[in-house]
């Protein structure tokens, strides 16, 4: 996922990241066993981190990829996921640099062939979606 982060908080409030340090911490499942804990109280944020958290056990942690330009170290500390910065050259990375995107892009999908044909076979071909608009889409079968 590549996002512009470009409000006054990028992250969003200190309850929001919080949530989402904890998810990062502690994983999907737990995080959703948590939250429907007796002992839980209600935050009224915690529907955005449980939409994060349902992407995260459909995908998993280490293949959901986030980059910002906007976004620093602390930052992307507490976002769930694997730190898009990683895939960019030591001095490149946290730069408020958005002509690091294709880069990311590339490195991201190079490294999603790659598993996807040891998982597959090297004939295959993984299929691609680009939502130019929201993180959010609702996949529909081939045919409908």
């Amino acid at each position: 996922m590549v996002a512009a982060n470009t409000e006054e908080r990028p992250v969003g409030s200190e309850r929001y990241r919080s949530l989402l340090h904890i998810l990062t911490l502690i994983g999907p499942e737990r995080f959703r066993r948590l939250l429907f804990s007796p002992a839980w109280t209600f935050v009224p944020e915690q529907w955005e981190v449980q939409a994060w958290a349902s992407v995260l056990e459909q995908v998993g942690v280490d293949r959901l990829v986030y980059y910002s330009p906007q976004l620093g170290p602390r930052d992307c500390a507490v976002i769930p996921g694997v730190d898009g910065n990683c895939y960019l050259p030591d001095s490149a990375q946290y730069t408020p640099d958005s002509g690091n995107v294709p880069a990311v892009v590339r490195a991201v999908i190079e490294e999603a062939r790659s598993r996807h044909k040891e998982s597959r076979g090297r004939d295959s071909e993984p299929r691609i979606a680009f939502l130019a608009d929201g993180p959010y889409g609702i996949l529909v079968p081939e045919g409908r």
